[in-house]
Formats: structure tokens, C-alpha cells, sequence
């Protein structure tokens, strides 16, 4: 590229260039003899000196009204910059993703997470990715990005790096749960608070409840529990939607459309009458049939009921007298 005079504006080292403002140029270092070939650009200034390094995805730049200048390429690359007219980087997609519109960048920052001590001062810095929270015994948290999944301590050091998956660390959960494709069928393995995989179930498994963790249904395949050791437990009955046992020991099962709930030798405590329930939790449940919706105890018994009685919505007690409102309009009155 020269100039009116005649000097070399960029030197002819390239076999292709493609101008974008008077300072900054797409270079090529060979040309394609298929116009559809993704042949390598790079994005240099004045000086010869690289701004984008040689990249596939169709580098491509354009020049905005203020004169910034967008680059973008596409592929594994990704690359998407906001430059100044002179090449320097105003903004770097690597941080964030971001759209011009107009005379404003319409930001969405990436993920990052970070722990704060004591004293709301960082104890672990922001890193990209997403994180658990930390678990008393050991002090350990799971820490993800797009580079994998890794076990940190409370000093933010690494203390294992877990295999390819997508891994997650729950809350009240002791072993940290990894969804994983190999050979074209899922498998769910368990990594222990210093990353040793203890176990590897088929089928999509959750977090374990006592020694017992639920595998999600399968199209062709109901639901069904495993232990401890990843043996399948057997349960008489099939049921089209299936719980993990409670503290009380019941899981909710459902049979012909209906749910109940069932022991932990799949036999019906509570039967299948209800359109919609909940887990018991603290010795309760919340279930729901076309009519009300009641708070019931590990016998069925209702605590607390929520019924429509001439169109005005009433709450009962135990001993299904109304608690709410104290009294009903004209209307209802018989």
C-alpha cells in the first residue's frame, strides 16, 4: 500500500490487502483459489504492527460513525473487538459480549465468581466461570469454565481437576455430581471433596438422599432409585413419575395419573388421589386436587386446606373448620 507520493504506507508483505480506515488494513498472507475457502486474516496498522493476530472466521471490520471500528470472526475463534481508529482495543469481547447500537454498547458481562471473606474483601478473586458455594468439611468448592471443572480450597488453590462433564457441587450434597456422554450414552459419576470419582451410575442421576439417589426417566424407562453402590433398586409397581424418599421415608409416586405416595418398599402409604403434590419436608406436603389444595401429614391427614366456595377462596384447619375469612359474603350464606 503506498501513498500520493509513492512510499510505502504498508510494506508488500502480504499476498492480499484490504483496506478498513487509512491506518488499519486485513491482511493476507496467501490467496484461496476457492472463493469459499476460510483463509486466515490478521488486522494490522500503519507500522506493520499486528492488531488481530491470523485467524479463521472471515475476519472481517467496519468502520462505525464515530469512528470506531468493530472486528469480529466467527468460528472457534470468536473473535470481537472494539478498536479506536488507530487499532487500540476499547473493548474485548474475551470480557464480555457486546452490540453497537448507535452511539451505545449494549454490554452482558460474562460470568464470573469469587469469594468474599470476613471482612467483604475478596479471599478468592473473580475468575470467569460460575461456582459452588463452599462446603464446611473439607473447606472445598467446585469452580467451572470453559476450560473444565476443578476443586478449589479456601486459599483459592487447586486442589483437583475433575474429567470432561458438566459437573455441579449442590448445596446439602457430600459428593459432587458430573453429567457425562461417553460412547453415546449418559452417565452420572461422583467425585468426593478431593475429586476421586467413588462411583458412576447410568442414566442421568441426582444427589443422594440417605443411600438412595433418583435416576430420571429415560424415553422407553420409568424412573427408579439406586443405592449406594449404584445397584438398582427394586420397587414393586411402575409409577410415570417418581420422588427420592423424604426424611420420613415416603416419596411421592405416580399411578394412573394420580399421585400418592409411596414407602421405601414402594408399597402406597398415602393413595394416588391427588392432581399435583409436593416432597415432604419437615414431616409435610403440599398436595392439590381439581377442587383445593391442603397441607397433609405423613398419614394423609390434612393440617391445612385451601378451598373455593362460591367463588371466594377459603382456608381450613385441622379439624376443617374455616380460619379464614372469618366470615363469608351474603352470598355464600345458606
Amino acid at each position: 500500500m503506498i501513498d500520493r507520493a509513492g512510499e510505502w504506507v504498508l510494506a508488500p508483505a502480504y499476498a492480499a490487502v484490504e483496506p478498513v480506515n487509512g491506518q488499519l488494513w486485513i491482511v493476507q498472507r496467501r490467496r484461496g483459489s476457492d472463493p469459499f475457502e476460510d483463509i486466515p486474516r490478521a488486522l494490522v496498522d500503519a507500522d506493520g504492527e499486528t492488531i488481530v493476530p491470523y485467524t479463521e472466521g472471515l475476519l472481517s471490520a467496519t468502520v462505525l460513525d464515530n469512528g470506531s471500528v468493530e472486528v469480529r470472526a466467527h468460528g472457534p475463534a470468536g473473535v470481537h473487538k472494539l478498536l479506536s481508529p488507530s487499532g487500540e482495543v476499547l473493548f474485548d469481547g474475551d470480557e464480555a459480549t457486546f452490540t453497537v447500537m448507535g452511539d451505545l454498547l449494549r454490554l452482558r458481562r460474562r460470568p464470573a465468581v469469587g469469594y468474599l471473606g470476613d471482612d467483604h474483601e475478596w479471599a478468592i478473586g473473580l475468575e470467569p466461570g460460575t461456582g459452588s458455594v463452599f462446603h464446611a468439611d473439607p473447606q472445598r468448592a467446585l469452580r467451572s469454565s470453559g476450560e473444565g471443572a476443578e476443586i478449589i480450597d479456601a486459599e483459592g488453590s487447586v486442589v483437583a481437576t475433575l474429567p470432561d462433564g458438566e459437573w455441579r457441587w449442590p448445596t446439602a450434597a457430600s459428593h459432587i455430581i458430573g453429567r457425562v456422554h461417553e460412547g453415546g450414552v449418559t452417565k452420572t459419576k461422583y467425585a468426593d471433596p478431593n475429586g476421586e470419582i467413588t462411583l458412576i451410575v447410568d442414566g442421568k442421576a441426582g444427589v443422594f438422599h440417605g443411600d438412595t439417589a433418583m435416576v430420571s426417566r429415560t424415553d422407553g424407562e420409568d424412573g427408579f432409585w439406586v443405592d449406594a453402590s449404584g445397584e438398582r433398586r427394586e420397587i414393586p409397581g411402575r409409577y410415570s413419575d417418581l420422588g427420592l424418599p423424604a426424611d420420613n421415608g415416603l416419596a411421592y409416586a405416580a399411578s394412573g395419573g394420580r399421585y400418592g405416595f409411596i414407602d421405601g418398599d414402594g408399597r402406597y402409604v398415602i393413595p394416588p388421589v391427588y392432581d399435583l403434590v409436593t416432597d415432604f419436608q419437615d414431616g409435610r406436603a403440599i398436595a392439590t386436587t381439581e377442587r383445593s389444595a391442603m397441607m397433609i401429614d405423613r398419614q394423609g391427614r390434612p393440617i391445612a386446606r385451601v378451598a373455593s366456595e362460591c367463588g371466594v377462596r377459603v382456608l381450613y384447619g385441622p379439624d376443617n373448620e374455616r380460619v379464614w375469612p372469618e366470615r363469608l359474603p351474603q352470598r355464600c350464606r345458606h
